[in-house]
């Protein structure tokens, strides 16, 4: 079950990644972390999401300017897509359906991430050299990100340095990365994705 979403209802579009029993995504207002569950027994999904808007104003997908919610989520799965229906809690009535069509089997985890990234620390600046994953940067700086306000939703981030994630041309941003960008560092991270041109990483 584990890898990378879109979910392509016609009036919400998303991503997200599954992996190890979290979820984190996003779309072009809200990000989303949380957890999910799947039996193949059955082929049966269940998650439940707690949705935070990175932008003022945010309209939530049923119709409603609301700054966070939680989505319980249950369906099934066949094959590639997932079918499911989507409920808000506390707010009875309010239901959505979802599917999720699956992009990709690739999830990284943070092992792979560690042994594939080229880290370099002084004392004021922690930079990521992202650029070895060629092809899966986008999805290398997702899961990083992601993982970064998963754990900033537990603890605060125990650092003071800025962080730099170095990019070539194959990278391409969109609005739900854009989106976890600034939620980091409305926490106080100084985070930035840096275009950096694909000569340097042969030096």
């Amino acid at each position: 079950m584990d890898g990378s979403f879109q979910q392509r209802t016609n009036c919400w579009r998303g991503v997200i990644y599954l992996a190890d029993g979290e979820a984190v995504g996003g779309d072009s207002q809200y990000f989303y972390m949380g957890s999910y569950s799947f039996e193949p027994q059955i082929s049966a999904l269940r998650a439940r999401l707690q949705v935070t808007a990175f932008i003022k104003g945010a309209i939530a997908v049923f119709g409603a300017p609301i700054p966070s919610f939680t989505l319980e989520v249950v369906g099934s799965v066949t094959g590639n897509i997932a079918t499911a229906t989507g409920s808000v809690v506390g707010m009875p009535g309010v239901r959505m359906q979802l599917q999720l069509v699956k992009r990709s089997n690739r999830v990284f985890t943070e092992g792979e991430f560690e042994e594939t990234v080229k880290r370099v620390e002084d004392e004021t600046n922690i930079t990521y050299d992202v650029r070895p994953f060629e092809d899966l940067q986008q999805q290398a700086v997702a899961w990083y990100l992601g993982s970064l306000i998963f754990k900033s939703s537990v603890s605060s981030l125990n650092t003071t340095k800025a962080v730099a994630l170095l990019v070539d041309t194959r990278f391409v941003s969109t609005p739900q990365l854009d989106g976890f960008l600034e939620k980091l560092k409305a926490r106080d991270l100084r985070i930035e994705v840096r275009l950096s041109p694909m000569t340097d990483a042969k030096g």
